[in-house]
């Protein structure tokens, strides 16, 4: 019975690294001329300036959590919220929570509900250019979370540099 467990154990932790695509590359470091062009992603407008606040300070946010950088994302769920008050109380709530967060773990714990009211918020604001629907089967415990991206490639904010690529464009946003 143990053996059993023990193969359907690896089994599915084989399945998982596959089927998120980790495409670790060792342990380069890049100059700042490769970090340059990597920001460097087409811009995307909104017809109100109130949503280009929310939509820049949740990609702060993301950012932060891709980095496994606590005190940035404590810093941007704080600016989020000051943005936030005068437009929608429950995400004020929600950007609380991440800020008051102990850990950064907790932070991308309450970072997918964020997500989903976030989107609705802004969703209709697009004037020019795509925001990105990304997807990780494997966050939130295998329940999966979304999040909002100004370009294509998956750098997923929920688990950092242990899957960085884990994830998929789910929805192009214009």
């Amino acid at each position: 019975m143990r053996k059993i467990y023990i193969q359907t154990v690896l089994c599915a932790a084989l399945i998982a690294s596959y089927g998120c695509n980790n495409q670790q590359s060792g342990t380069e470091t890049k100059d700042s001329t490769a970090v340059a062009a990597e920001a460097s992603v087409p811009v995307t407008t909104f017809k109100d300036s109130k949503a280009d606040s929310i939509y820049q300070g949740y990609i702060n946010l993301k950012n932060a959590l891709v980095a496994n950088n606590e005190e940035d994302a404590k810093q941007a769920s704080a600016t989020l919220e000051g943005i936030l008050k005068s437009t929608n109380d429950s995400l004020v709530v929600q950007a609380g929570k991440i800020n008051a967060a102990a850990s950064i773990a907790d932070k991308r714990l309450a970072f997918n509900d964020f997500t989903e009211n976030i989107l609705k918020e802004i969703r209709t604001q697009v004037s020019s250019g795509t925001i990105y629907k990304q997807y990780c089967p494997m966050a939130n415990d295998g329940k999966g979370g979304f999040w909002l991206a100004s370009e294509k490639e998956i750098k997923n904010p929920y688990y950092g540099e242990a899957m960085l690529s884990c994830g998929t464009v789910e929805e192009e946003i214009k």
